[in-house]
């Protein structure tokens, strides 16, 4: 049979009245699809794929050998499924993230997205074999990615994998931090976007290029009529012609 799920059980009596523990299914078995061990795991004991849909309610208890009338009952609800025939797919993603004067103020950074087709699919996230394993860390139900202390200005890469229990899918996290210092806002830019998707797709692929190295982002922010508002700095002020005539070719008018 297969393993449904396993019974955690707590026992108030102290060593060694407390290690004898029996179990026992009292009333929902009627079709005797289940049976449950000493170790107290549930297990299937036949095959149930002619039982999709199916919902069973089982009532278990956890009783002492010895003295029958020391029980503790509960309940235990099944609802048998298709097993998965879709994979998770789950989207890369680039993350920004402004330190100002080397102070990260925000410990949740993104949350994973992704979808899958079978509608009953538990997913389960984690990080692969990751480089920063002391820095970054990821929520396994809800896929948020979270740092645990300040992080230095650096490109960061992470590997984050989900999985529904019987495919796995990977994706690649990008992780990007600048500092921002108080003199740099004496030098600062906002620009506002119409197109906000198209022309901030399109942003930060210049950021990220070494044509840019001393332009940095501080901050996006939703304004009036849809438009999105984007605040960059240099640490010089004659960099700014170098960085109108770089967004030009690539399309962005800054007026």
């Amino acid at each position: 049979g297969w393993t449904v799920c396993k019974l955690q059980v707590v026992d108030a009596d102290i060593y060694p009245n407390n290690t004898d523990v029996a179990f026992a299914i009292i009333s929902g078995n009627n079709e005797n699809c289940f049976q449950i061990d000493t170790e107290g795991r549930i297990i299937t004991t036949e095959n149930l794929v002619l039982k999709l849909n199916s919902f069973y309610k089982l009532q278990v208890r956890a009783y002492d050998p010895q003295k029958s009338a020391l029980y503790s009952d509960n309940w235990i609800y099944i609802q048998v499924i298709e097993a998965s025939k879709h994979p998770p797919v789950i989207q890369a993603m680039n993350i920004w993230v402004v330190s100002y004067e080397g102070h990260t103020p925000i410990r949740h950074l993104a949350q994973m997205t992704v979808s899958d087709d079978d509608i009953y699919d538990v997913l389960i996230y984690s990080l692969v074999f990751p480089s920063a394993k002391h820095l970054f860390s990821i929520d396994p139900q809800s896929g948020m990615i979270n740092t645990t202390s300040d992080l230095e200005a650096r490109l960061y890469a992470l590997n984050v994998s989900v999985t529904d229990g019987k495919y796995v899918s990977f994706a690649q996290v990008t992780i990007n931090v600048h500092f921002v210092w108080e003199e740099m806002l004496s030098y600062s830019v906002v620009l506002r976007f119409i197109d906000s998707l198209d022309h901030l797709s399109k942003l930060f692929n210049i950021l990220n290029s070494t044509f840019l190295q001393k332009v940095n982002f501080v901050s996006i922010q939703p304004s009036l009529h849809n438009f999105m508002d984007v605040m960059l700095t240099t640490s010089e002020e004659e960099d700014w012609l170098v960085v109108n005539s770089i967004f030009l070719k690539a399309g962005i008018n800054v007026s």
